[in-house]
C-alpha cells in the first residue's frame, strides 16, 4: 500500500482518501484472517456432527477480528460527540446574544418616549391623582398630546376621534383621553416618573 506523505506529490485531500484506502484495506485483511483462524478452530472442535464448545479462544478471535471496525464506530461516536458539544456550545452563545440584544431593544423602546410626554401619559393612566389635569393650549403640551395619540399610546374616551390643536384651554384632559393597551403595557415596564413619584411623596399621596 502507499503511504500518503510529500513525497508521492499528493494534496492533502488525494492523501486523506489514500489514507482511508489503507485503513480500510487492513481492516478487510485483519477481519479475513481472523475468520479464516476461526474456521480452522472450530474445525478442530468440530466432532460427530455437532460443535462440542465455543471456547476462549474462539471468542478471542472473534473479538480481534471485530475490533478494526469497533474502533472505527468509537472513533466516529467521540468526534460526533466533540461536534455535539461544539454545537451546544454555539447554540449556549448565540442564546445569550439573542438576550443581551432582547434587553437592549427593550430598553430602546421603554425609553424611547421622552420625560414631558411619558409624564402627560402617566397622568392620564392614573385618574386617582390627577383628576383635575387640564389642557394648556399655550405651551408644549398640545404637541406631547398629539406624539402620544399618533403613537397609539392614548385613545379618546367615548369618541372617535379629536382634533388636539381644537381643545378649550383649561379642559379636562382626563375626561378625553385614556392609553391605550401598548400605553399601559409602558407604563407597566417604565414605572412611574421619578419628578411625579418626588412630588407625589412630598404631597403625602398614597402610592
Amino acid at each position: 500500500m502507499f503511504e500518503p506523505n510529500g513525497k508521492t506529490g499528493l494534496d492533502g485531500k488525494q492523501a486523506s482518501e489514500l489514507a482511508e484506502v489503507n485503513t480500510l484495506y487492513y481492516r478487510f485483511v485483519i477481519s479475513g484472517i481472523c475468520l479464516l483462524l476461526l474456521f480452522i478452530h472450530l474445525g478442530l472442535e468440530y466432532h460427530d456432527g455437532h460443535l462440542t464448545k465455543l471456547d476462549p479462544e474462539a471468542l478471542a478471535i472473534a473479538v480481534v477480528g471485530i475490533s478494526p471496525w469497533l474502533a472505527h464506530v468509537f472513533s466516529s461516536a467521540k468526534v460526533l460527540g466533540t461536534e455535539l458539544h461544539f454545537v451546544k456550545q454555539e447554540v449556549v452563545r448565540n442564546t445569550f446574544k439573542i438576550e443581551d440584544q432582547q434587553r437592549i431593544t427593550n430598553q430602546l423602546v421603554i425609553y424611547s418616549l421622552a420625560e414631558l410626554p411619558y409624564r402627560i401619559l402617566w397622568k392620564l393612566g392614573h385618574t386617582d391623582h390627577y383628576r383635575e389635569y387640564r389642557f394648556d393650549n399655550l405651551g408644549e403640551m398640545p404637541r406631547w398630546i398629539n406624539l402620544l395619540y399618533d403613537n397609539g399610546l392614548i385613545q379618546p374616551r367615548g369618541q372617535n376621534y379629536i382634533v388636539v390643536d381644537s381643545l378649550q384651554n383649561g379642559i379636562e384632559l382626563v375626561s378625553l383621553f385614556k392609553p391605550t393597551p401598548a400605553g399601559e403595557f409602558l407604563m407597566t415596564l417604565r414605572g412611574e416618573p421619578e419628578e411625579l413619584r418626588k412630588a407625589r411623596l412630598r404631597a403625602g399621596a398614597i402610592p
